[in-house]
This record gives structure tokens, C-alpha cells and sequence, in this order.
């Protein structure tokens, strides 16, 4: 029986939900009922709540025991960004990205008719008379057809001034999904293991076009290694410079595609995690965290108080978890430095771990997924961070998230109770489809 929560929220819909909302625009936590950070840029001496614990461990533990895991978050690669109106054909580095656009079907072609070889731009064109014929080579031997996700590349040698040159396949011109162009770049970075990378970009293009590569770069370049081990850890990109040559576009896409990205692999991250890692009490840390590094005001409801609001659907869910897993409200406001023209409010389900109670989970129900059921608060938290970063100048944003377990135990709600929800509306529970309401 999982309460009167919607079904479980997927991954994929979870990061998605958080890149469009962000799109759209200390003391020590102890055993009391409430608890609020509201000035967090003043609070030089404001601890971070641990649960009662100065630090957690960094060893890997020995047993089952959650307080040994410590909730961590991947590292964005930190290579810089920056533009140069020079020709391709004269940067100098070790990996120069040229795009080349698929030939488009003519009208009325034969239903026989083959994509032809991609033709040379006038850039790639200059860069394959620099480098003797390299690029022209390239396209041929490959068979080079410019699709959306073709890449191709070859050493030129550590005497020249670019030791490799690639292709990436943009598309028939007027199609460009320049997301799609920042995954080949990242996928060239992985695969030519380059500190320096230059890409020949359209000379036309424009600020939310660099923003769609770099988020789609930055999306490619994402590796999880936290809890891996061994030949499994993925090895860190050496990219340490991405170059746009023959443009002087701005790069503040690029930073605002940083920020985005900060807060979409914060949800990954949340979403990821195990379900003894990510907790309700993790998820609150996590949350008073990113309050006081982003400028956000943050108010954590512990049990007493959810109970002495009358929240009796949550806490129904809640009560049969552990008392160190209980529950923990969530609510963190941004608001902005100018008095807001408008109000929103982000709510994100925070079931971190779902058994299904007494209907338990068995079977096809893929009970080792319910961590999952904790998406749409990965997807709020990492909108929080995103939007702390980004700073808004006239909206002001409420992330809300109710974050419990529901768990097995002899305090744990049962087929048949009746909840009362704390606008005054009693829930009858049932095993077929949650809850049902009793009142109108």
C-alpha cells in the first residue's frame, strides 16, 4: 500500500521536469519540532546539520548501516569556455571540430536515391587545404554522410599545429539540434582524451544556440563514479579549454548552461543514490545546504510539528519508518532582490524508499526501483539549485517537498485505516489504488 502519493516518478522524468522549470525563469539542526534558516549570507557560524553527527565517515562501511554512507554529488568538469573570430585553420591545440550539414533528398528523387558524401564548408574547406588534404581524406574514407550523430577523426600528427581533426554530422542545414552537437563534442572528448578542443561553429550563431551545446555537452560528459569501484570508475575528461572559433559570440550561454546543468545533475545524483543514502534526513541536509550556499531561506518541519499541523495522510505514510528515517517537510523559498512580479511554487514527491507497506511490493512490481518514487524531489531540489545560481530578477520560487519512507513495521499504517488529511478530509486506505477519499 504506498499512501496517498501519485505513482512512482521515473528518472528521465524527473530531470526532465527540472531542466524545463529551470528554464522558466546555521545552526545545528536538532530534535525540535521546527526549524528555520532565514539569513544564511550572515550565518558565518551556522553548522550544517549532520543529524547529531560532527562528520560522517569516509571509509566504506563494513556493514548495513546508512549513517556510514554519505550523501555525495559528481564534480561538473570544469574546462573554460571562450570564442575566437580567428579561422579554424589557425587555432592551434589538439583537437579541431569541424561540422559538416547532410545533403538534403530532392524533391521528386528516386526511391533508390543515397545520401551523397557531406560536401566541404567553406571553413572545413580552408582547414583541409592547411592541413594537405586531411579533411577531404577523412570524408571520403569514412563515407561521410553528415547525419545528426556521425563523428569521425584522425591524428594528424604531434609536429602540426592541431594534432587531430574531426567531423561531427550536423543534419541538413535548417534541422541543427545543437543539443545533439554538444554530445558528439563531449563523445570526441571522452574518445580523443584531448586537453584542448576548438569547434568551428556556424559564424551566425547565437547566445541560446551555445546554451543547447554546452547543456548538450555538458549532459554527455556527466559520469557517475560515487559508488563504483575497481575497472568500473569511468576516467575524468583531461578537456581543460573548449574554443568557438570563427565567431565572437558571447559565452554567457555557456555559463547559463553551467548553472542549469549544476542543478540537473544534482537531481541524477539524488535520483541515483541508494535508498539508505538518500533519506528524509539526507534530503533535508542536502536542501539547507544548497539555502546557505545559494542565498535561499530554508524551513525544515520535523515530526511534531507535521503532526501538530494535522498532516495526517503524510504521517500516515511516514509513521512506519524509523525514527532516525522520519519525516522531514521541506521548504525552501528563493526570492528575489527586486519585489517579485510573480510566485511559484515547485512541489517534488520525497518518498525515498516505497515498500509498499502491508501490499508490499512483490514480484513485478520491481520493489528494488521504489528509491525512484523520490524523482520529483531530485528534480525540485536540483530546480532549487539551479535557480539559486541563475538568480531570477523578478520571480519568486517555493520548493516544497514532503520527504518520508514507507516502510513495514508495527507502527505502519494498515488496509482499512482511515487518515485525516490536514485540510479536514478523512482517506479511507485501501490495496487496490492507494486511498480513496471518504468525505466530499
Amino acid at each position: 500500500m504506498r499512501g496517498p502519493f501519485s505513482s512512482p516518478t521515473s528518472k528521465c522524468l524527473a530531470q526532465l521536469a527540472m531542466l524545463h522549470a529551470a528554464h522558466a525563469f546555521a545552526a545545528p539542526l536538532s530534535s525540535s519540532s521546527r526549524w528555520a534558516l532565514r539569513s544564511p549570507r550572515s550565518a558565518g557560524t551556522i553548522g550544517k546539520w549532520r543529524g547529531g553527527a560532527s562528520s560522517m565517515s569516509t571509509a566504506p562501511p563494513t556493514s548495513y548501516d546508512s549513517s556510514a554512507y554519505e550523501l555525495k554529488f559528481t564534480e561538473m568538469p570544469s574546462f573554460t569556455v571562450s570564442t575566437e573570430a580567428t579561422a579554424a585553420a589557425e587555432w592551434s591545440g589538439d583537437l579541431l571540430v569541424l561540422p559538416l550539414y547532410a545533403t538534403p533528398k530532392p524533391d521528386g528523387a528516386a526511391d533508390g536515391w543515397e545520401k551523397p558524401d557531406a560536401d566541404l564548408t567553406e571553413v572545413a574547406a580552408a582547414a583541409d587545404s592547411a592541413f594537405d588534404g586531411a579533411v577531404s581524406s577523412l570524408v571520403a574514407m569514412q563515407e561521410f554522410k553528415a547525419g545528426p550523430k556521425d563523428s569521425s577523426a584522425v591524428f594528424l600528427g604531434k609536429s602540426t599545429a592541431v594534432k587531430s581533426v574531426a567531423l561531427v554530422g550536423m543534419g541538413e542545414a535548417g534541422k541543427v539540434k545543437y543539443t545533439g552537437l554538444g554530445g558528439a563534442l563531449a563523445a570526441l572528448a571522452k574518445e580523443q582524451k584531448c586537453e584542448s578542443m576548438a569547434v568551428a561553429v556556424p559564424e551566425d550563431i547565437d547566445d541560446a544556440a551555445v546554451q543547447a551545446m554546452m547543456q548538450g555537452m555538458l549532459d554527455g560528459l556527466y559520469s557517475d563514479n560515487r559508488y563504483r569501484t575497481g575497472d568500473n570508475i569511468e576516467k575524468d575528461v583531461k578537456l581543460t579549454s573548449l574554443t568557438l572559433v570563427g565567431t565572437s559570440v558571447s559565452t554567457d550561454g555557456a555559463d547559463r548552461a553551467r548553472k542549469i546543468m549544476a542543478g540537473v545533475n544534482v537531481c541524477r545524483d539524488l535520483v541515483a543514490s541508494p535508498p539508505n543514502v538518500v533519506t528524509p534526513k539526507s534530503l533535508a541536509e542536502m536542501a539547507v545546504d544548497v539555502a546557505m550556499e545559494h542565498g535561499l531561506e530554508a524551513e525544515i518541519l520535523e515530526r511534531e510539528a507535521v503532526e501538530a499541523l494535522g498532516m495526517g495522510a503524510y504521517m500516515g505514510v511516514a509513521k512506519g519508518s524509523l525514527e532516525e528515517h522520519g519525516p522531514k517537510f521541506i521548504h525552501l523559498t528563493y526570492k528575489p532582490p527586486q519585489t517579485p512580479t510573480k510566485k511559484v511554487a515547485i512541489v517534488g514527491k520525497g518518498l525515498t524508499f516505497d515498500s509498499g507497506g502491508y501490499n508490499l511490493k512483490v514480484g513485478a512490481s520491481l520493489i528494488e526501483l521504489m528509491k525512484f518514487d523520490m524523482g520529483g524531489s531530485g528534480a525540485t531540489l536540483g530546480t532549487a539549485k539551479a535557480i539559486g545560481l541563475l538568480k531570477p530578477k523578478d520571480v519568486e520560487v517555493h520548493f516544497i517537498v514532503a520527504a518520508c519512507e514507507n516502510m513495514i513495521s508495527d507502527k505502519a499504517m494498515r488496509p482499512g485505516d482511515i487518515l485525516t488529511a490536514s485540510n479536514g478530509k478523512t482517506i479511507e486506505v485501501t490495496a487496490d489504488t492507494s486511498t480513496r477519499a471518504c468525505s466530499p
